[in-house]
């Protein structure tokens, strides 16, 4: 439909603009000689020479002129056919941001109102061009313009995954080195109060292991009304290791909600979960739960969200001292700075209390904790990330064995960079690590665990 939308004949297009009316008009003459007269001889020649290329169909010429000229961007009548050639012209986005500067200094200028919502939609931000379309069909508009502008509604409705089903999943393998399998204290003995020194033995002590991954997923969204859509998802990964079989790992997880797009650009999402995870071959934890997403655009470059978490965790038998309830807050923002790499920064702030609910203080803690990421795009199919985050644990109770509450503080650092093969297959490398200080060494360690895992994503 966009393919078909966006190969108009020139002469459809010229009507979708009101070119055979508005441009033609009297006073639309006058405007425009007056401006040109304005501009001087050598402006006003380039600036003739682009409407004329544009009216002519030859919008590769004219983007080319437009882009030798870029010093008379500002101009409205420069951007204005700029515009036009760049989304002609396969440059969609650089003729969004000239028509969005028209705007600017004359919101009643329907012709770029109309270019700029017919630029949103070939970028593929079919809210706004919804939005703008709306606005222009709530006028009185020639009979022709009026049905290109359903035709572009029409075709939104069939494009955009906010009005339709839209169907993925994935297939993954990777393999990799953990240098700390079962996450132990790097040291060799442990000072136990009554008891004295104790030599930890060999299956206490940190385990290196080579290592493979494999997983599969599928989610499925679409709409229940105009402004709330469904999303259900399923997801299941295996880790093995091939020099401590004992802490192979399963997980099988499920997610189902709503999203709510409200007024003002804001998004509520809400979902319940359920999780399990295995432990050589064991169930290990089941984790039910609940989620609340809000996410308010700040202005264009920063997005502001928050989200609210409540967890039940529920241990297999040998563990279910362990059980607990787990409320968490996270506030945090996404910034884009910029720059050649396209780089966005995320930052979260987290606060959790996990709550023991069989009378285990030692096992209740509380939880803070800070998070920032810097994702680039280096150019081409690559995408890279680099991440460091820090947390502190602070239980309510004393160790049962060491006889001390213990406190910790976590630090991770992750980086990874991933590179498109094909549309549906890529390539992805990440290291991993994790320091981990505690006030009772026992709990002490480090470990850093490298991948690279291939996927396939089917859309």
């Amino acid at each position: 439909m966009r393919q078909r939308l966006n190969n108009q004949t020139s002469q459809d297009r010229h009507r979708m603009t009101f070119a055979n009316k508005t441009r033609r008009s009297t006073r639309a003459s006058l405007l425009l000689a007056l401006m040109l007269t304005l501009a001087g001889p050598v402006r006003a020649d380039v600036i003739e020479d682009l409407k004329s290329l544009v009216e002519q169909g030859r919008f590769a010429e004219a983007f080319d002129l437009g882009m030798r000229n870029e010093k008379l961007a500002g101009n409205p009548i420069y951007d204005y056919y700029f515009g036009v050639s760049a989304i002609d012209s396969g440059r969609a986005s650089l003729g969004v941001l000239a028509l969005e500067r028209v705007l600017l200094d004359n919101p009643g200028n329907d012709l770029a109102r109309l270019e700029l919502a017919r630029g949103y939609f070939v970028i593929g931000d079919y809210e706004r061009a919804r939005e703008e379309f709306m606005y222009m069909r709530s006028k009185q508009l020639p009979a022709t313009v009026q049905a290109s502008v359903d035709r572009y509604l029409s075709a939104i409705r069939t494009t955009d995954p906010k009005f339709r089903v839209v169907r993925r999943s994935f297939f993954e393998y990777g393999g990799g080195y953990n240098s700390n399998v079962n996450s132990a204290t790097s040291a060799s003995t442990i000072e136990i109060p009554s008891v004295g020194p104790i030599t930890l033995d060999q299956n206490s002590r940190p385990t290196a292991s080579v290592l493979s991954q494999l997983g599969l997923g599928a989610q499925q969204q679409g709409p229940v009304a105009s402004d709330i859509k469904y999303s259900v998802g399923v997801e299941a990964n295996y880790r093995g290791h091939a020099q401590r079989d004992t802490y192979d790992q399963a997980s099988f997880t499920a997610i189902g909600g709503l999203d709510f797009s409200l007024a003002n650009h804001n998004n509520l999402k809400t979902s319940g979960f359920f999780s399990r995870a295995m432990l050589d071959g064991a169930r290990f934890r089941d984790t039910t739960g609940l989620v609340f997403d809000w996410n308010q655009p700040w202005d264009k470059e920063t997005q502001l969200r928050a989200s609210f978490s409540y967890s039940l965790l529920r241990y297999a038998e040998a563990n279910a001292g362990r059980d607990a309830d787990l409320p968490s807050l996270s506030v945090g923002f996404n910034r884009y700075l910029g720059t050649p790499w396209k780089v966005s920064l995320d930052m979260d702030f987290n606060i959790a209390e996990e709550s023991n609910i069989r009378n285990r203080d030692d096992f209740q803690r509380g939880i803070l904790g800070v998070r920032s990421e810097f994702r680039f795009y280096p150019g081409g199919r690559w995408l890279g990330n680099a991440g460091v985050g820090y947390s502190v644990s602070s239980y309510d109770g004393v160790d049962p064995l060491l006889l001390e509450r213990r406190r910790d503080a976590l630090l991770t650092m992750d980086v990874g960079l991933q590179y498109q093969l094909t549309p549906g297959w890529s390539v992805r490398g990440e290291v991993l690590a994790y320091i981990n200080r505690s006030n009772l060494d026992l709990y002490s360690y480090d470990s850093i665990l490298s991948m690279i895992r291939m996927r396939y994503e089917w859309k």
